[in-house]
Parts: C-alpha cells; structure tokens; sequence
C-alpha cells in the first residue's frame, strides 16, 4: 500500500508544482512553445513509466513526478493562448469546449 501510495501521488505532487509557473511561463514564452514542450514531456514520461515499470519502483514514481509537472503546464498554456489569440467575447465558450474536451480524454 506504502508503494502504490508513493506512485500515485507522485503525478499530483508534480501537478500542483507547475500550475503557478505554467501560467508564467506561458505568457513569458507563448502558450504554444509551453503546450508543445509540456506534450513532448509528458509522452515520454508515460513512455517510460511502462519500460521503468520491470526496473525499479523510484524510477516509476520519477517519471509519475515528470509526468505530473509536464500535464500541470496544460491548463495554464491553454488559458494563455486562448486569453491571446480569441475576442473576449468568444472566450468562455471556446475555453467550455476546450475543457469540456478534456474529460472525453
């Protein structure tokens, strides 16, 4: 239980660390720039968690962590490049469907 306990909250440690400075980096660096690295990250990290899985639990919690703080930077990009590139009268309801869109995975 220790174990499984360790493995999952690690994704929510990593999560919570980069909503602040998702939202920084994005409006500094563009929404586009962060979306891209955060996926790029983020796919590697759930690449990994299955090769890391045969090798060690630290490893796997690692790569939960990295995926946690690359999935953390989504939701700030996303609010960036919407606030930036859409007429505020069209924001709300493109940014329901963007979220909305999220929980069909």
């Amino acid at each position: 239980k220790r174990t499984s306990g360790a493995i999952l909250s690690s994704f929510f440690w990593g999560y919570v660390m980069t909503q602040i400075i998702g939202g920084q980096l994005a409006d500094k660096h563009g929404g586009e720039v962060v979306l891209c690295v955060s996926g790029f990250g983020w796919s590697l990290a759930i690449l990994s968690i299955t090769i890391f899985a045969s090798i060690s639990n630290h490893l796997v919690i690692l790569a939960n962590f990295i995926n946690g703080i690359c999935q953390g930077l989504f939701f700030p990009a996303i609010i960036s490049i919407v606030s930036s590139r859409i007429i505020q009268e069209k924001r709300s309801f493109l940014y329901s469907i963007v979220n909305s869109g999220t929980n069909f995975g």
